[in-house]
């Protein structure tokens, strides 16, 4: 029933997208000179993906593009801002492949670029688009610039299906940049994990590698319960500061200007929803017996995914630790290829410890076959 639903998405959706802009941070006329200005820098632009629900409403997801702006000099007279995102698109994005981003529980697409409290040290999205991929980070429902709907409408399913009608969209060359990419890399942070290999499992062709990142369905308990119970309180579930603190970093790899930049700014929150639908699985994994484990593959629905996966888990992670490596690939039973990578020193928000680039090259090297350099030119 809901391939059905959403192949007719599909069809209505590529009406709306003839009419989807990109969306213009400014109305802002371009210099030849500031055209210049941002060759060999990296790109950021809004845009918008209508999604429709399973109920048949329609609403607007919010995405940031990031890219390379390797070629400028037949982009310097476009003038407006509009024009110039297209003409730096039509000459950069090319055949790249395309990272998709899926933020975790009370984080919005910033946990991928982290914005003025760095000089890009800490922006995966920024790093990414440097080593040659196209870089979409999604603005969940429920978070960041995309609709707040009522709080128990959003749940595991909805997650899922929007993020497949974007997928599909990115494919097909029915999207804002109007480009079909070859090339879909579904990357899920935390609970974006737990979305984006549901999401693989119940539309198996919207995505063409899968990367997890503090994310094991190894048996273990993932919160502690009067944290679930306290999160359920309200229809929109947030963290306080203090929690997030110990749950998300590792102190002693972390700056302390960042984890408070995180607590003061960056700090989101999830529609209750998706929680509620998680539930029986966070009850799952903490028992951990072998009806349990199976529950878990049929609920997670990672017995059903069929492209390449690699999960990544932190040391010092308190929610998803790398101890659980070992058990973790049997999880991905139809997978044709599974790698675990255990990161050292690094707690459970990889992108903002000083560790980082652990986690980001050992994606670099994946993706390629055997590669984790630093060269910025991968095009």
């Amino acid at each position: 029933m809901l391939h059905q639903l959403l192949r007719a998405t599909v069809c209505a959706m590529c009406v709306l997208l003839l009419n989807a802009s990109l969306s213009v941070a400014s109305h802002k006329t371009w210099t030849p000179r500031q055209v210049l200005a941002l060759q060999h820098t990296v790109v950021k632009t809004k845009v918008n993906f209508p999604v429709r629900l399973t109920s048949g409403q329609w609403l607007t997801l919010a995405g940031f593009f990031y890219f390379k702006a390797k070629h400028v000099r037949s982009c310097i007279f476009a003038g407006s801002h509009s024009r110039l995102m297209r003409c730096l698109i039509q000459t950069n994005v090319g055949r790249k492949p395309v990272q998709t981003l899926i933020h975790g529980l009370t984080y919005d697409h910033r946990y991928w670029d982290i914005g003025r409290a760095n000089n890009g040290n800490f922006s995966y999205a920024r790093f990414m688009a440097k080593k040659g991929f196209v870089v979409l980070a999604l603005d969940l429902l429920g978070s960041g610039q995309s609709p707040m709907p009522r709080g128990d409408s959003i749940n595991i399913t909805e997650s899922t299906f929007t993020i497949a009608q974007v997928l599909f969209r990115l494919k097909s060359g029915n999207n804002p940049l109007g480009r079909a990419f070859k090339h879909v890399i579904l990357v899920g942070h935390s609970l974006g994990g737990v979305l984006s290999v549901r999401t693989l499992g119940t539309f198996p062709h919207a995505a063409d590698k899968l990367i997890v990142m503090a994310w094991a369905f190894a048996p273990h308990v993932v919160l502690p319960p009067d944290l679930v119970q306290a999160a359920l309180v309200n229809p929109y579930v947030q963290l306080p500061s203090p929690v997030r603190t110990n749950l998300f970093y590792l102190p002693s790899q972390a700056e302390p200007r960042v984890i408070q930049f995180d607590n003061t700014f960056l700090a989101d929150q999830t529609p209750r929803g998706i929680f509620r639908q998680g539930l029986p699985l966070l009850e799952a994994m903490a028992r951990g017996n072998a009806d349990d484990v199976t529950f878990t593959k049929n609920f997670s629905r990672s017995n059903r995914v069929r492209v390449p996966v690699l999960i990544q888990l932190g040391e010092f992670d308190v929610i998803a630790p790398a101890r659980l490596a070992r058990q973790e690939a049997r999880f991905y039973p139809r997978a044709p290829r599974v790698n675990v990578q255990r990161l050292a020193n690094i707690g459970h928000v990889f992108n903002f410890h000083v560790t980082n680039r652990k986690s980001w090259n050992g994606i670099v090297g994946w993706l390629h076959g055997s590669r984790d350099d630093d060269d910025d030119d991968d095009d």
